[in-house]
């Protein structure tokens, strides 16, 4: 369950007058209050709409993993583990008594999804725990996450970044001389 105070740091979602839009900008509209099936009851959101292509978006259901079925992450979660270890008419009356309404089915489909999602997960580890030997790479003093070569290469891509702005002009140049410095800096 999301608190009351990282609901207020959140906010409602409202982002400016204006959010991209394929077609051009959406604009907000007014704060709306919808029936959200979340552990924390209704919530007011900001919402946009395009007036050329009539598309919509209320930014806090990004924010909050909220989809179209207007259901939160943590109630999905709660209604796929339901689903996971009752019987469908138990888990159905059970989160009727927390306050979640969904139907047999509803629940069926989420708890279905995740099962697919674990055993997704499953056969990847599976099908790849012939390069997993991790305590292995880091006794041999192999960095073992991205971080060392995405470092690296950002390095080499503003390295040639750096040299494409002097092709053609003499280091001595100002204006190449006071940009490389600004890139040193920064």
């Amino acid at each position: 369950m999301i608190s009351d105070e990282a609901l207020n740091a959140i906010g409602n979602g409202y982002v400016g007058r204006f959010m991209e839009c394929e077609c051009g900008a959406l604009e907000y509209v007014s704060d709306r209050r919808w029936l959200l099936t979340s552990l924390n009851g209704e919530l007011e959101r900001a919402y946009y709409q395009c007036d050329k292509c009539k598309s919509s978006k209320t930014p806090l259901d990004e924010q909050l993993a909220i989809e179209g079925n207007h259901q939160s992450i943590g109630v999905r979660r709660r209604i796929a583990l339901s689903g996971m270890t009752q019987s469908l008419a138990e888990a159905e009356k059970l989160l009727a008594e927390a306050g979640i309404s969904v139907s047999s089915k509803e629940i069926q489909l989420e708890s279905e999804e995740v099962v697919k999602k674990i055993e997704d997960n499953i056969t990847y580890f599976e099908n790849n725990r012939g390069r997993m030997h991790y305590d292995e790479y880091k006794a041999k003093g192999y960095h073992i996450g991205s971080g060392t070569a995405e470092s690296a290469c950002s390095r080499a891509a503003i390295k040639a970044v750096r040299n494409d702005m002097v092709i053609g002009r003499s280091r001595s140049d100002p204006s190449v001389t006071d940009t490389l410095e600004k890139q040193r800096m920064g």
